[in-house]
């Protein structure tokens, strides 16, 4: 449930005191946990959305209810996380990305509420509740698109363009790009970045001009890009969440992310009393079924019985924890 901020204002409790530390209470069997959400983004936003995408499926499966801002400007930032704060929920999630040092102080003065935010960083030490996950950490899936997109590709060359070259952005690409050079070790790329998160025109022409250098299989991580590739006769690769349905003859396949595993986690923790302060950032791992490589559809053709045996063995090992991609952080090599 959407809720205004008009609403949420005027049920703010008048006391916003701090509360006593001490081991947080059990839920009763039968007691529907309470979750809000408190984003700085559009819940139309390809991460928030994948939250809001699942939300029905998780909160049904852990009898959880789930009422969300989003789109809080800068300005109503500490106003409205104070107000959510004060209400009590047995856990609230959302971005810090834009709020970090913001958010980590304000908490300070609800040392009981529970919090899951999505950060760039690791949690803090000094909140019992404060709990984090990074940004993107969907390299497992990402590198299966990559072995993909190696095994394709008929030029050798891969096209990349991201906002900006952050760590959570470069970890995706890292791992895209070493997917792909298992497979095909001569596989080249360009990679671009936007420096802003979103300019749809100049993420088009970039891709344009990739194209139009020899890449033929583009990684699709900003809005423009797939349809760039659709336009000029070239091939994509979904980031977070597939676009097969709107791409169905270009997008090949996607790294899915999926919220589940990690709500699940915490929300189970909730329900005993026993959640802490912690890093949940692995559940976004394919181990934990927390992202996928989306169905390949009618390009499983495309690709030699060779590199599709050796996709599945990656995909098996890394989801039973034989192996582990690499977090790589640094700019993406090219070559």
């Amino acid at each position: 449930m959407r809720s205004t901020r008009r609403n949420m204002l005027a049920g703010t409790l008048a006391s916003m005191g701090c509360l006593a530390v001490g081991n947080r209470p059990t839920l009763a069997a039968d007691t529907q946990a309470r979750v809000a959400g408190l984003f700085t983004v559009p819940a139309t936003d390809r991460w928030a959305n994948r939250i809001h995408a699942s939300a029905v499926n998780w909160t049904a499966s852990s009898n959880a209810s789930y009422e969300f801002w989003e789109q809080i400007p800068p300005s109503d930032y500490e106003e409205v996380f104070r107000a959510v704060s004060a209400r009590g929920y047995d856990l609230i999630i959302g971005d810090i990305f834009s709020t970090e040092k913001l958010a980590r102080e304000l908490a300070i003065n609800f040392p009981q509420q529970a919090y899951l935010m999505g950060s760039s960083f690791l949690p803090p030490t000094g909140h019992p509740y404060f709990a984090t996950y990074q940004e993107n950490f969907i390299q497992d899936a990402s590198y299966l698109t990559g072995m993909v997109a190696g095994g394709m590709t008929q030029t050798n060359i891969l096209g990349l363009i991201g906002g900006y070259s952050t760590a959570a952005t470069n970890r995706l690409m890292n791992a895209y790009l070493a997917g792909a050079r298992e497979v095909n070790p001569n596989v080249d790329a360009f990679v671009d970045f936007l420096d802003e998160w979103s300019n749809v025109e100049r993420a088009r022409a970039l891709a344009e001009s990739q194209i139009e250098n020899g890449a033929d299989i583009l990684y699709a991580d900003r809005q423009g890009v797939a349809e760039a590739a659709r336009e000029k006769g070239a091939l994509s690769i979904g980031v977070l969440a597939s676009s097969g349905a709107s791409y169905a003859d270009t997008e090949i396949t996607a790294a899915v992310w999926h919220f589940e595993p990690t709500i699940h986690a915490a929300l189970s923790l909730v329900s005993v009393g026993r959640f802490r302060t912690a890093d949940y950032s692995a559940y976004s791992r394919l181990q934990y079924y927390g992202c996928s490589l989306a169905p390949l559809r009618e390009f499983q053709s495309q690709l030699d019985e060779e590199a599709l045996e050796l996709v599945a063995t990656r995909e098996f090992e890394l989801r039973t924890g034989i192996s582990l991609v690499a977090n790589n952080e640094e700019y993406p090599r090219e070559s």
